[in-house]
């Protein structure tokens, strides 16, 4: 198997550096041929990312001109993985940190016969506020999703065959469920490989919360008007996980609880409205607070 690692990034300075460090340091997996970054940053990420080109051959920078959404910079990737010839993709989020081996296990999956494999995303942040309750809360239903009901892809970090999906709608949302949708429906299984970790951190402000979710829950949406499949994440006989999902328990924590759950019920009829209304943010205003992990590590 020949692969390819796929990048998006826009204004990734803060964290670019510590991403590539890793995968230098860390990805000895004879597979991997290439590191692949799609750039339509104006900050310093793609002088970065030059400067690691130089002393990693593998590393190459494809720089866009104009941001025009994930979807764009994810259909650039599949395009050049399949005109190299490769056959598997690793996707990858620019704000993200992989752990060691993570990357071949999702690799090891693919060979076992998987179309499409995610990692687990597991946040840095701690417990003790609110935010970061709710990052973890929120990963850790994804987690049991997909252990115990129904695989679920994250664009955090996953693996896919090359040739199966070969382009995205440029304005969709969410792309990892797309493509899992995808997938399925042309025949090949989607598998979860809770082994695979990648680091991530969730955002530290309120109004980057709302901003974050809303959009994810517009995504849903869109989702279901091109498929006509809901994600599994907002299948309703999920809210069962929610005991095992729990960061902590006490007074503190059912507090925590009945806020998150009242501020995803407003964001989701929100999302609902504004999807119906045709605002559809393909183009997002980036939650800054997610941007570095090195604190976190």
């Amino acid at each position: 198997m020949r692969a390819i690692i796929g990048i998006p990034v826009y204004n990734e300075q803060m964290n670019i550096r510590n991403l590539l460090g890793t995968l230098e340091r860390t990805l000895m997996d004879d597979r991997v041929e290439k590191i692949c970054i799609v750039s339509s940053s104006t900050d310093l990420t793609n002088t970065i990312v030059r400067a690691h080109s130089k002393t990693d051959e593998r590393i190459e920078l494809i720089v866009e001109r104009e941001r025009r959404g994930k979807a764009t910079a994810w259909n650039r990737l599949i395009q050049t993985a399949e005109s190299e010839g490769f056959d598997a993709m690793v996707y990858l989020g620019g704000d993200n940190l992989p752990c060691p081996g993570g990357i071949s296990m999702l690799l090891d999956e693919l060979e076992k016969g998987f179309g499409i494999v995610g990692g687990r995303p597991v946040p840095v942040d701690p417990t003790n506020t609110f935010l970061g309750w709710h990052a973890n809360l929120l990963w850790s239903i994804h987690h049991l999703i997909s252990k115990e009901v129904k695989s679920k892809i994250s664009g955090e970090m996953c693996a896919l065959r090359v040739g199966v999906v070969r382009e995205m709608p440029p304005g969709i949302i969410n792309d990892d469920v797309y493509l899992q949708q995808l997938f399925e429906l042309r025949g090949f299984r989607a598998g979860y490989c809770e082994r695979a970790k990648v680091l991530l951190r969730g955002p530290s402000t309120l109004s980057e919360l709302m901003r974050q979710r809303k959009r994810v829950y517009i995504g849903h949406h869109q989702v279901r008007m091109y498929i006509g499949q809901k994600p599994s994440t907002v299948w309703y006989r999920n809210l069962l996980l929610l005991g095992k999902a729990l960061p902590s328990k006490g007074l503190r924590a059912s507090l925590y609880l009945i806020l998150s759950l009242f501020i995803q019920g407003v964001l989701y009829l929100i999302a609902k409205l504004n999807f119906h209304m045709g605002n559809l943010p393909y183009k997002w205003r980036m939650a800054e607070t997610t941007k570095s992990l090195r604190y976190g590590l």
